[in-house]
């Protein structure tokens, strides 16, 4: 079964028809959403649009139509047949060609952007700005940086995660010139933006506080601008939690972010961090 439904990880669910014939395969569960997320996937892939065994009989039947196009590349993406994913999107924007780039179109090379070499990424990585001023939204950029951290940096600074026991207190301080070098050479516009995010993630691993907040302070006062709502609640939240002092500084600097994001977006998470935040500083 590993070799005839290609499986490459775990945990891959495949999905059958009453007469055993495959209709629908999909990688990975969130964990975090427990069994509604369990669930949630499962729903999904009873949607003929999402299911990736059905697509491919219909493409290779001859259906070409751009929404079969477009509905298989997603399907494949996330059935892990990233390979066979990316010629079909590559088909896909071929036949669109004439289409003009519009917010659905561009939230959709979003979604197929997983690694650097991806033709969604490259397109992504050549037009971010002017991208972003179509949705009005730093959407583009925001993937571009996701992508090329998690590309780049996150196997860089946690290579052998994984293989060791209590892999944190074997971890080294990296090379930070070394990873420099090669963002510069792979995305420039980023590279000392995702330089700060990483060793934000690596100190952060470490339990290292001190240099953890000293490098969200100097990554807030750079690229606060570039920092979706979300981010800025989770590093507002690293401040709030590993702040002793309410007199610190960053501490009232966290609020901002916070006040900021809320300006963004509602949210309770957000709404809860501010009270907090107000209580520990006294206010």
């Amino acid at each position: 079964m590993l070799g005839e439904y290609n499986i490459k990880s775990f945990p891959t669910m495949l999905i059958f028809d009453s007469d055993g014939k495959p209709l629908a395969k999909t990688i990975g569960v969130d964990s975090k959403a427990g069994t509604e997320g369990f669930i949630k996937t499962i729903k999904g892939t009873l949607n003929k649009d999402k299911q990736y065994y059905k697509l491919l009989d219909g493409y290779e039947k001859g259906n070409h139509s751009d929404a079969q196009l477009k509905n298989l590349s997603i399907a494949a993406f996330y059935a892990g047949e990233y390979l066979f994913s990316d010629r079909i999107f590559k088909e896909y924007l071929h036949a669109t060609n004439n289409n003009k780039s519009n917010i659905e179109k561009i939230k959709f090379l979003g979604e197929m952007s997983r690694v650097m070499k991806d033709t969604a990424y490259q397109l992504l990585a050549k037009h971010y700005s002017e991208y972003d001023h179509i949705t009005n939204d730093p959407i583009s950029s925001d993937k571009v940086r996701e992508v090329v951290f998690y590309d780049v940096a996150n196997g860089f600074i946690f290579k052998g995660r994984g293989q060791v026991e209590n892999f944190r207190y074997y971890l080294k301080e990296p090379d930070w010139n070394i990873l420099s070098k090669r963002l510069d050479s792979l995305c420039p516009d980023f590279s000392q933006e995702v330089l700060l995010y990483a060793k934000i993630q690596f100190y952060k691993y470490q339990a290292n506080w001190k240099d953890c907040l000293s490098n969200i302070e100097l990554f807030m006062e750079k690229y606060s601008g570039h920092v979706n709502a979300e981010n800025k609640i989770l590093l507002a939240n690293d401040v709030y939690m590993h702040t002793s002092s309410n007199k610190d500084k960053l501490l009232v600097k966290s609020l901002d972010w916070v006040d900021c994001s809320l300006r963004l977006k509602t949210s309770s998470v957000g709404t809860a961090l501010r009270s907090k935040i107000l209580i520990k500083l006294g206010q």
